[in-house]
């Protein structure tokens, strides 16, 4: 073998190993990419879900009558903070009493909110259209929503505990 051969072979087998490291770099760089764009599908899918949430709230009213406790009213609060509505909701509540899990067949834009009384959930109804300020429990480990879940307007159903982002 002369040399003109040998400086042949050997540009040849750095060109394959050229043309390999390349082609391992490129897989690498597409794997990456890859990934990014699946996190990036599952913050886009997750946004709406995580612009619903649910807490109970509650009202008093302070009685006419000398020396009488304060009348109380307790509301769930649905926020869905996102531009279209949600559908299938359910929210169970922790009470030292008996209630019922609420359901909801859609839940639209804005605040909502939910009367109980009399161990029943009554319609939804807007802020505007309560004659009472609800205020938020935001210590009440006797008087929580522990469960909520809907379906997004993508068809994704979603769920949340007292503590956690949607899964």
């Amino acid at each position: 073998m002369d040399a003109a051969n040998v400086i042949a072979l050997v540009v040849s087998v750095l060109a394959l190993l050229a043309a390999a490291w390349s082609a391992v770099e490129s897989w690498r760089l597409r794997q990456i990419e890859k990934g990014r764009d699946e996190r990036q599908d599952l913050r886009e899918k997750q946004e709406q879900a995580r612009q619903v949430a649910a807490w109970m709230c509650v009202a008093a009213r302070i009685n006419d009558e000398f020396g009488a406790p304060p009348t109380r009213r307790w509301f769930l609060a649905v926020e869905n903070s996102s531009q279209v509505p949600v559908y299938g909701a359910r929210a169970t509540v922790a009470s030292k009493y008996p209630v019922p899990d609420l359901t909801a067949a859609m839940l639209p834009p804005g605040r909502t909110y939910f009367e109980l009384s009399k161990n029943e959930w009554g319609y939804g109804v807007q802020a505007d259209e309560l004659d009472v300020v609800p205020r938020p429990l935001t210590n009440a480990e006797r008087f929580r929503v522990t469960a909520f879940t809907f379906t997004d307007a993508a068809g994704d159903r979603w769920s949340r505990d007292h503590r956690s982002s949607p899964e």
